[in-house]
């Protein structure tokens, strides 16, 4: 027989160690929650850009996806810096403020163009859509053409055929 220390027993809680953190728990949003939020942190969540995920859903990148595209995976502790533990470098700051003015050139030439941009008037594509049909109509073409057009022809011919009627009932 075993020794009382070799013997082994089941444990009720084996196999239930600390669980992962799901990629989820990384986003920006999940910080909210008791955080203040400082000019560094409120400066990356301006450049969260929604894309598709594999699954074709859109969906955020996580925090440590925009630092790894902003500073080309240099940066590995940049929590301190947003949670406001340590100060960020010069470098780093100048990054996120070009980025964020490139996003502010970027939407202010858009609402440049929607200001040029002329809207439909109902009005004038419906005045638009009765030309194109009286023109139809007129040469011929379309569906209400081709029905005057056919109707003209009928009545062209009865009047030829009440004409020879006519004629040969005088002879």
């Amino acid at each position: 027989m075993l020794p009382a220390s070799a013997r082994t027993t089941a444990k009720p809680m084996s196999g239930k160690g600390k669980r992962g953190r799901p990629k989820s728990h990384a986003h920006v949003a999940r910080y909210r929650g008791g955080i203040v939020q400082g000019p560094l942190r409120l400066a990356l969540t301006c450049l969260h850009e929604p894309r598709r995920l594999a699954s074709w859903r859109w969906g955020l990148p996580t925090i440590e996806e925009t630092m790894g595209r902003l500073t080309g995976g240099r940066v590995k502790d940049f929590r301190v810096w947003l949670n406001g533990r340590r100060r960020a470098p010069a470098w780093f700051v100048a990054v996120l403020r070009a980025e964020i003015e490139a996003q502010i050139r970027h939407r202010q030439e858009i609402l440049a163009k929607l200001a040029e941009y002329k809207p439909q008037d109902r009005a004038a594509w419906k005045r638009i859509l009765a030309a194109k049909a009286r023109a139809e109509m007129m040469a011929g073409i379309g569906a209400i053409g081709k029905r005057r057009k056919a109707r003209e022809e009928a009545l062209r011919r009865a009047e030829a055929d009440a004409r020879a009627a006519l004629g040969q009932v005088t002879r």
